[in-house]
């Protein structure tokens, strides 16, 4: 089916892209560089009255960048957009279900369509994770939105759990969508022709965030 008025409507979540270039949304916190290449623990954590903490075993700049990862994931706990829980010994982050139906009505005022796809892969190899994120168009409009409208990452983080196909992911992984959504946040209109994009992205906590973001 041809979309109404689809050269306008792209037009305007391209343009939403144009002003985060400018600024309105604050840079997500890359991990830190370094030539340090010393194995680390991975990392690992525990929920504390209601918060989640880095555990005590993962030291130095893993536990640097974990801390990073803690801190978004309590920003969404603090702002009702997520929620923490231990299953089998692993910390787990899911999407708050209020915070669902507030990301849907981020694109009731465009015509977002389900083409493309929602899924989420990773791979973690030590201290390194890499996510391959796909989202439809109705999903990278409502985190352009929600990033643009100047929300914590955590909200769009949480509109990524909430799309059909990915759910629950570890605390660890929750971390790095947030990561990627913020690192790639000026481009993602643009990428998105109205099928939706794919993400690959790759964190380390010892060398620059590196990934691509191409057209579905």
């Amino acid at each position: 089916m041809v979309r109404r008025n689809n050269i306008d409507r792209r037009t305007a979540i391209k343009g939403i892209g144009g002003f985060l270039s400018l600024g309105i949304l604050p840079a997500t916190s890359a991990a830190a560089s370094s030539a340090e290449s010393a194995e680390q623990p991975e990392s690992k954590f525990n929920i504390v009255d209601g918060q989640v903490v880095v555990d005590e075993d993962v030291t130095g700049e893993a536990a640097e960048a974990s801390q990073q990862t803690a801190d978004t994931i309590n920003t969404g706990i603090e702002n009702g957009h997520l929620t923490a829980f231990e299953e089998n010994g692993e910390v787990m982050v899911e999407p708050v279900e209020s915070s669902r139906d507030d990301n849907l009505m981020s694109t009731q005022s465009v015509m977002s369509t389900q083409a493309g796809q929602n899924d989420l892969s990773w791979d973690q190899n030590g201290i390194t994770t890499s996510i391959t994120l796909k989202m439809n168009d109705e999903l990278t409009d409502t985190v352009v939105i929600i990033l643009a409208g100047g929300a914590a990452v955590s909200a769009a983080t949480s509109a990524v759990l909430g799309a059909s196909g990915i759910g629950a992911v570890p605390a660890a992984i929750s971390g790095v969508i947030s990561a990627a959504l913020g690192f790639f946040a000026t481009v993602l209109s643009v990428k998105n022709d109205g099928s939706g994009v794919a993400i690959n992205f790759k964190q380390r906590p010892f060398l620059p965030n590196t990934g691509s973001v191409s057209t579905r």
